[in-house]
């Protein structure tokens, strides 16, 4: 993908899992959107099915086939509303850090956090609803007519969008690359604009305590020095 931001300087120490780079993978981000597109659909599909079958019933049917199917569209919604608070709550996150790291303004943090927490708020809501509906449903008992065989595979298609997106999810999170131990970086190999290849170095960081001193002295001086002793080494960089 193409290499957005470097957080980290060279010469900078690090903490395992700090937040040091990230990088923009426009071909999954095309594909989540299209799988937002085809979550619409499927929702959309799973109403229209739902009317259809209420239509069908006629005007008599039973309050508990009405509710399950409410009850089923809300759930559906309830997913699609999930699958796109993980993905704002995922960019929130970012631009915290990006925020927090000067590589991002106030104004995008504040609308990144509107966005999210009033999602957050509608999705709470919704399952407020879902529990309403659960027990309408539940009241209303078993039902011979019962429409929700028959909602069952739009459901399904719904919750497979939604396994994939997620799925996609955890691949997009790849695209922040984080400190696996404490160190220092060394060398900055990329900067950011340019292609990051699977198999490129981003940076290059000496993990603490993986470097060792070897000091040659005098052999007259070799009773000057004991098993324990400390002594301060500079190196030149």
């Amino acid at each position: 993908g193409v290499l957005k931001s470097v957080l980290v300087q060279e010469g900078e120490r690090v903490r395992q899992g700090q937040l040091l780079a990230t990088v923009n993978n426009i071909e999954l981000e095309q594909r989540y959107s299209r799988l937002a597109d085809e979550m619409k659909v499927a929702q959309a599909a799973l109403s229209g099915e739902r009317s259809r079958l209420q239509t069908q019933s006629g005007w008599n049917i039973h309050r508990h086939q009405d509710a399950a199917a409410d009850y089923h569209a809300a759930w559906g919604q309830l997913l699609a509303e999930k699958a796109e608070l993980s993905l704002l709550d995922l960019a929130f996150s970012r631009v915290a850090k990006l925020h927090a790291a000067g590589a991002a303004t106030k104004r995008e943090l504040d609308h990144a956090s509107l966005s999210f927490h009033g999602k957050k708020e509608k999705v709470a809501k919704l399952i407020n609803r879902l529990l309403e509906l659960k027990k309408r449903v539940d009241f209303g008992g078993e039902m011979a007519n019962d429409i929700t065989p028959q909602l069952a595979p739009f459901v399904a298609k719904i919750e497979a969008l939604q396994s994939e997106r997620k799925r996609l999810q955890q691949r997009l999170a790849q695209g922040q690359l984080r400190a696996a131990a404490d160190g220092l970086v060394i060398q900055r190999n990329l900067v950011a604009g340019e292609f990051c290849h699977g198999s490129e170095s981003v940076l290059t960081i000496l993990e603490e305590g993986t470097l060792e001193v070897v000091l040659y002295v005098p052999q007259n001086k070799v009773d000057s020095f004991a098993p324990g002793d400390r002594y301060a080494v500079t190196i030149d960089p």
